[in-house]
């Protein structure tokens, strides 16, 4: 890519960015375990947007992750094995359906993981574990902005879609391998961490120990992998499980709007791809 299109392309980057700061759901009132109401950290409404705008570009080039995110619900209302099925009576009191794969399942699943998110960590990309459970292994210790665990890629005996296993730990190979191009450097402002924060749990330097430090130090990561595994293990999260999390349709609009600024050339997908 030309220094001219890059430039361009850093500008689109931006535009985006500015975009998520002005946003409907920037602003929206999300309710905390308290009853507490306020709007997310702009950080992550930023980051998240960042995130999107890079798994929106895989959903055009046909990357595995993002097709994955972005199929049709599949099993039953209620079915444990797909948060579009478990959730599907939350999603239609909101109007938003997910029975044809594409781009509006993709954006469906992001505004379910907008929500996700704020519940799991108020929206720190760098949250530990929560202390209060006794998930203290180096696969179960959840980590990260969403709260998963390296255990989610291994699929159970019986699930009907055992493939997406090795989606997700292709998807750890990879950022591992890349461990700045998480978008850290916007979802980090104005956010502080603590020290239990920064512990990984379990025998050092296995998967899951180093699992964990990708998921707390290169957020766009946690946002693909979650993504992933909410359309195939939706009950490791309480808020899924429980039915507590908020699906907010006003967020669509950022998405949409996401969308038109990267179709717009030079190329923003050549930069973040």
């Amino acid at each position: 890519m030309s220094n001219t299109s890059l430039a361009a392309a850093a500008n689109i980057r931006n535009e985006i960015t500015t975009l998520a700061a002005t946003s409907a759901i920037a602003h929206f009132e999300w309710t905390d375990d308290n009853e507490n109401q306020d709007p997310a950290p702009q950080a992550y409404i930023k980051g998240m947007a960042l995130s999107y705008a890079r798994v929106y570009c895989k959903f055009k080039s046909g990357h595995p992750a993002a097709l994955e995110m972005a199929r049709a619900k599949s099993g039953h209302a209620g079915a444990d094995t797909d948060a579009f099925a478990y959730l599907a009576g939350m999603y239609a009191q909101q109007g938003l359906n997910n029975d044809v794969a594409g781009i509006d399942c993709l954006r469906n699943l992001f505004v379910l993981l907008f929500g996700l998110g704020v519940d799991e960590s108020s929206g720190r990309y760098c949250k530990g574990r929560y202390l209060k459970d006794g998930f203290n292994q180096q696969d179960n210790a959840e980590a990260g902005m969403f709260q998963s665990a390296f255990n989610l890629t291994h699929p159970p005996a019986g699930h009907p879609n055992p493939s997406y296993g090795a989606v997700l730990l292709n998807l750890f190979n990879h950022y591992e391998a890349n461990p700045t191009t998480g978008f850290a450097e916007v979802f980090r402002t104005g956010i502080t961490c603590n020290a239990n924060d920064a512990i990984n749990w379990g025998q050092e330097n296995t998967p899951g120990w180093r699992y964990q430090q990708l998921a707390k130090t290169c957020p766009a990561f946690a946002v693909e992998f979650t993504g992933v595994a909410l359309r195939n293990r939706p009950r490791h999260w309480a808020p899924i499980r429980d039915r507590y999390v908020e699906i907010v349709p006003v967020c669509r609009e950022l998405l949409i709007g996401i969308e038109g600024l990267v179709d717009r050339p030079p190329g923003f997908c050549a930069q973040v791809l």
